[in-house]
């Protein structure tokens, strides 16, 4: 699955520590303006080394966007330009705008239950995850996945 992340998905990933996890069953790209947001204004958090070095390895893929943009903004014209399976976001207001306009998305509780699925992690290791992302995600997210991973009965 070839997926375009904004700042705020990739962030919250790291923190929680499914970044690795992502990148390595997903192909992921995100804007070169994402990498300003997360990497040259974060220089000196662990955060933007982290990501830094995952671009660096060729486990993100970085796309070059014109004009003066947002992550967001810059995520949504490279989506309408490329052949991505979904946007990941965390950002409300923009998940109002995909929806709307009927761009599949992934937030970032969601890899956990896509992972789950495909059986690329334990329901042990899915429950930590999500407990690690719960600060940063919404009630509603971390109460939905949750019941995903507590009904999980492998097939």
């Amino acid at each position: 699955m070839n997926v375009l992340m904004d700042s705020d998905c990739l962030i919250k990933i790291v923190k929680s520590g499914l970044k690795e996890l992502v990148c390595k069953n997903f192909k992921v790209t995100i804007s070169s303006v994402v990498v300003e947001e997360t990497v040259t204004h974060g220089k000196g958090y662990p955060d933007a080394e982290l990501i830094e070095q995952n671009i660096r390895k060729g486990a993100i893929e970085v796309k070059s966007t014109v004009g003066n943009t947002k992550g967001e903004e810059s995520v949504y014209l490279l989506y309408q330009k490329g052949r991505y399976s979904a946007i990941c976001s965390d950002d409300k207001k923009f998940l109002r705008k995909l929806k709307l306009l009927e761009v599949p998305y992934i937030t970032p509780a969601v890899f956990i239950a896509i992972l789950l699925k495909k059986d690329k992690i334990s329901k042990k290791v899915a429950a930590e995850r999500l407990e690690k992302l719960k600060p940063y995600i919404s009630d509603e997210e971390y109460s939905i996945v949750k019941m995903y991973i507590d009904a999980w009965r492998k097939q």
